[in-house]
């Protein structure tokens, strides 16, 4: 099962880094057509392994979709309250891992106790 932890938050936000900005050189289209087939790039695996009949990739679309959203807000740092959203996905994105891996299913039988016990069977009869 895997384990989500926290992302680092950047000292600068994205309105006063120093990091090349597309903006100034690109036109809005070809930077909006380029951040689309990123974007479609990225998504492939999870669309191509996506069943109707299972509900399980439901889950695991909108994992995905909060992790590509925790990171573009992380590296953003646009808002004052990036760290409380920093962690509050992470909460949602380790519960969604536990719940596909059938944690909680399986949770029950922590608390009932079952006494196994193997008896011989005779062997003629």
């Amino acid at each position: 099962m895997k384990k989500y932890n926290k992302l680092i938050v950047p000292k600068d936000s994205a309105w006063d880094n120093t990091r090349f900005k597309w903006g100034k050189y690109v036109h809005w289209r070809i930077r909006y057509f380029f951040q689309g087939v990123w974007n479609i790039i990225r998504w492939i695996p999870t669309l191509y392994n996506d069943k109707d009949w299972d509900d399980a990739f439901i889950l695991i679309i909108l994992q995905k979709k909060i992790e590509h959203q925790r990171a573009e807000l992380v590296n953003a740092n646009r808002h004052t309250n990036i760290d409380n959203d920093n962690f509050w996905m992470t909460v949602v994105l380790n519960l969604i891992e536990r719940e596909l891996h059938s944690y909680y299913s399986l949770e029950k039988y922590d608390y009932c106790k079952i006494e196994d016990s193997f008896i011989e069977p005779d062997k003629y009869g």
